[in-house]
């Protein structure tokens, strides 16, 4: 007959594999009792998933585009053309920032534009998802992605592409928040294509750190 497989106690289902088991006394119930302590594989683990943690909590985690390729030649592209006057600011190690961010891009419809810009005071300030895009149609300044990039590439992928760039030119490390892509739609960001309804959100904030 095959071996049963050893059923783990109930202690080791509580407690975990590896638990140390220590006596002691309670002096309220006057008896002596079962102490349970962690063992030096549990606390290493606890400590590794810990930093982890903490890690993500700070920003350590750096997104990085599922198609790089394409995504930096559209980047290239943008960089080299000079139409886009808040990403050639972006890209000046001496322009200022707000919030540690100098231009956060948004995408909707195959375009990316910019959440933070200057005022008519020549301060920068951010904008909700759907002042920034009314600001862009007006100006007519939104990065027409699909109209620049040789064959598809998401919207988020070259945001991403673009953060790092920037972060580089600024002398910070890949992936930082200088200029993190938010390709996400905002509640009342509205298409400007006939027949669209209103954009839901689906999709979190794409933050990149140092």
């Amino acid at each position: 007959m095959p071996k049963s497989r050893k059923q783990p106690s109930i202690d080791e289902i509580i407690y975990g594999k590896g638990y140390i088991i220590e006596e002691g006394y309670n002096p309220l119930k006057k008896k002596k009792i079962k102490i349970y302590n962690t063992s030096p594989e549990q606390k290493k683990e606890f400590l590794i998933k810990k930093k982890v943690i903490q890690r993500a909590k700070k920003g350590k985690k750096i997104e990085k585009p599922k198609n790089p390729t394409v995504a930096n030649k559209v980047v290239n592209e943008i960089v080299k053309s000079k139409k886009y006057s808040y990403v050639n600011r972006a890209m000046n190690p001496k322009s200022p920032t707000i919030d540690n961010q100098t231009m956060r891009t948004m995408g909707a419809d195959g375009k990316l534009f910019p959440t933070i810009r200057r005022d008519k005071r020549g301060r920068l300030k951010k904008y909700s998802g759907k002042e920034a895009m009314k600001i862009s149609q007006k100006n007519n300044d939104a990065i027409p992605v699909t109209d620049i990039a040789p064959t598809y590439v998401s919207t988020k992928d070259v945001s991403l592409a673009l953060s790092d760039r920037v972060a580089k030119a600024r002398g910070m490390k890949n992936g930082s928040a200088i200029n993190s892509g938010c390709p996400h739609r905002e509640n009342g960001v509205k298409s400007d294509i006939k027949g669209i309804s209103d954009i839901q959100i689906k999709g979190k904030k794409f933050i990149g750190v140092k």
